[in-house]
C-alpha cells in the first residue's frame, strides 16, 4: 500500500472546523499526501459554506470568500472523475451509498489507499469492502 489517504469530506470538515476528533485527523493530515475524488472541492465548500451561514463553528469573523479561499487551497490531489467513476456506479448499485460517498470509496479502492472518513455507512461499505480505513 502506497504513503497516502483518501480523503473524504467529513474528516475534512471536522478538522476544518475544530471538531471533537480534529487534533487525531490534523496528525494524519500532516503526514500524509492526500488524495480526493474531483468533488471533494464542491462538498467541502458547500460544508464551509453551511457552517458559516449557520453562525456556528467560530467562524463568522472570517469573511466567506477567505474561508472559500482556504478551502481551494488545501494540500489535496484530486482524482479525475474517470479513474473512479466506474468503481462508484459498482459501489452505489450494491450499497444503499450515495454517489457522493461510493466516489470516496471508490478512489480508496482503486488507488488501493487507506480511506479518512467520520461517516458511519462509509466506514460500513469500507468495511465491506475490504477497504483500509485511517481513522476509526
Amino acid at each position: 500500500m502506497a504513503d497516502g489517504l483518501v480523503l473524504d469530506t467529513s474528516a475534512y470538515l471536522s478538522f476544518f472546523l475544530k471538531k471533537d476528533q480534529s487534533k487525531g485527523i490534523e496528525r494524519l493530515l500532516e503526514s500524509h499526501p492526500l488524495f480526493a475524488p474531483d468533488l471533494f472541492w464542491f462538498e467541502a465548500a458547500n460544508g464551509v459554506l453551511f457552517a458559516k451561514r449557520s453562525h456556528r463553528f467560530g467562524i463568522k469573523e472570517v469573511s466567506l470568500p477567505q474561508l472559500l479561499e482556504i478551502v481551494k487551497e488545501f494540500p489535496v490531489k484530486s482524482i479525475p472523475i474517470p479513474i473512479w467513476w466506474k468503481k462508484a456506479v459498482h459501489l452505489v448499485q450494491k450499497h444503499d451509498l450515495t454517489f457522493y460517498d461510493s466516489a470516496y470509496v471508490a478512489c480508496a479502492q482503486v488507488l488501493n489507499l487507506p480511506l479518512l472518513t467520520l461517516d458511519r455507512k462509509v466506514i460500513q461499505v469500507s468495511k465491506e469492502e475490504d477497504v483500509a480505513l485511517a481513522w476509526q
